[in-house]
């Protein structure tokens, strides 16, 4: 018995699995080594490690995913994407500027708020563009000001002041408002996005899961049929609305393995014992009447299960705490 070979092949199992990396794994492994006859039962090995990983759970890299609650979203939309309009699934709780708005009332919403992007609409509630809000604390910062709202007076600046503080930028909270600036306006025209994608409120969701997929969106205004707009779609939308989907299958699958036992005669043997495995082993009584349901605390589901009427008279155990 070789142990080194057999500790590498154990250690690319293991690594395989959890990282589910095939090619680029066996590679460094075999240059690692320097040993070119190791590649064949590595690249097996690996294979075999990813394909058992699979059908138990997700990866290490997914399960941080989930746990740190990036809206990272799938490959392809859900089936019943195609069944659920936009405005199913937006925010109409809209929070917007004017094309030219106040000081204070920018600088408010930005410590109120942490939304990535706003968009700018004209007095008459007309969607007009979208603007981030990197771009406002840079705007505030550099105090872009002007003393009137007049939509037509444009402030010379330098476009340079929205890429020096990439890729982090300043917090709102370091950026300070003189009492004599809140007053004053920024017009946000010359600064704005004023053709993003946008998308109408009786669109399917699989277009919008497509828009965001292949564009890489983090933002999407929807507007209805007068171009007004009624509310923002952002990537925690969609996953947010995967995930329900899938919890509703998994329940409704859960659900549908579960047999309704409501008289002796029904074979209790055929009870799924990965639900519950104390069914498996539990002697059938002769006198069974009462069903009773009891939810499970973590799932929500209804589960039918029995009550014995004679526990006392044959000093029976019950296998529900009722």
């Amino acid at each position: 018995m070789n142990i080194p070979t057999f500790a590498l092949i154990g250690a690319a199992s293991f690594l395989g699995g959890t990282a589910r990396m095939t090619i680029s794994l066996c590679v460094i492994l075999v240059e690692t080594t320097g040993s070119v006859n190791r590649g064949l039962p590595l690249m097996v090995t690996l294979m075999v490690a990813k394909w058992v990983g699979d059908l138990i759970s997700h990866s290490i890299y997914d399960i941080h995913i989930r746990l740190k609650k990036i809206p990272l979203l799938e490959w392809d939309p859900d089936e019943e994407m195609t069944e659920v309009k936009a405005e199913d699934i937006m925010s109409d709780h809209i929070i917007s500027f004017y094309d030219v708005d106040r000081v204070n009332k920018i600088h408010i919403v930005l410590q109120k708020t942490t939304n990535g992007g706003y968009p700018i609409i004209s007095k008459s509630g007309i969607f007009q563009g979208l603007i981030l809000r990197s771009q406002l604390i840079s705007l505030l910062k550099e105090r872009i000001f002007q003393e009137n709202p007049d939509p037509n007076f444009r402030v010379p600046v330098d476009i340079n002041i929205f890429s020096k503080d990439y890729p982090r930028y300043p917090s709102i909270d370091t950026v300070k408002i003189s009492v004599p600036d809140r007053n004053k306006y920024i017009n946000l025209t010359p600064f704005m996005n004023q053709a993003p994608y946008i998308i109408q409120k009786n669109s399917t969701v699989d277009r919008v899961f497509r828009l965001f997929r292949t564009m890489g969106l983090r933002h999407l205004p929807v507007i209805d049929e007068t171009g007004k707009i009624v509310g923002m779609i952002t990537r925690r939308d969609l996953v947010n609305f995967e995930e329900n989907i899938k919890e509703k299958q998994s329940r409704k699958l859960y659900h549908n393995n579960i047999p309704l036992i409501t008289h002796p005669s029904d074979d209790m043997d055929n009870f799924p014992p990965d639900i519950f495995p104390e069914l498996s082993s539990f002697a059938k009584p002769e006198s069974l009447s009462h069903i009773m349901k009891l939810e499970d605390s973590q799932t929500n589901v209804q589960l039918n299960s029995v009550v014995l009427e004679t526990l006392e008279r044959d000093k029976m155990e019950p296998f529900f705490k009722i």
